[in-house]
């Protein structure tokens, strides 16, 4: 991963991957679980990029899997 920033409510994912590479597709969804997973507000997916910007995959966060404001996660 060569860069990793916030850009319109998701978390975008830059690195040097093809959309063929089936491991880095399972790590990058690793990722991107655990990214969405801590709740925050800022991040509803998580886009992989390539290095010359084009997506690869999109990670959406589940609407049952959010957490509700003013309430704590027991994960």
């Amino acid at each position: 991963m060569q860069r990793a920033e916030p850009a319109d409510e998701a978390l975008v994912l830059t690195g040097a991957r093809t959309r063929g590479d089936g491991a880095a597709r399972t790590v990058l969804a690793g990722v991107a679980q655990g990214f969405l997973s801590a709740g925050d507000e800022r991040f509803g997916t998580v886009r992989c990029l390539d290095t010359l910007g084009r997506e690869l995959w999109a990670f959406p966060v589940e609407e049952q899997d959010l957490p509700r404001r003013g309430v704590k996660s027991s994960r």
